[in-house]
């Protein structure tokens, strides 16, 4: 919590528990030259084209499309996570 307090706002039940388990970052990381930023734009633009893709491959599939609708409904309250942009 000391790092992001602002989760408190949203999950102040948060403030009176104790964390059971500390987790340790990586103990190796990928290159940051591996991923460079300026290629953030190009890779979101992909990735939102290649879900259009996907979707409209489903498109005549009820049960695909069904399913999607449950995944997103579900992922609702998480979105208050996201970012900007």
């Amino acid at each position: 919590m000391a790092a992001n307090p602002a989760l408190l706002e949203h999950f102040p039940q948060l403030a009176a528990k104790q964390a059971r388990l500390l987790i340790d970052g990586p103990t190796r990381r990928m290159p940051a030259a591996l991923f460079p930023t300026f290629l953030d734009g190009a890779a979101r633009m992909l990735g939102e084209a290649a879900w259009r893709y996907m979707q409209w491959t489903r498109r005549d599939r009820p049960e695909a499309l069904a399913r999607v609708a449950y995944v997103r409904a579900t992922m609702r309250p998480y979105t208050l996570f996201d970012g900007p942009g």
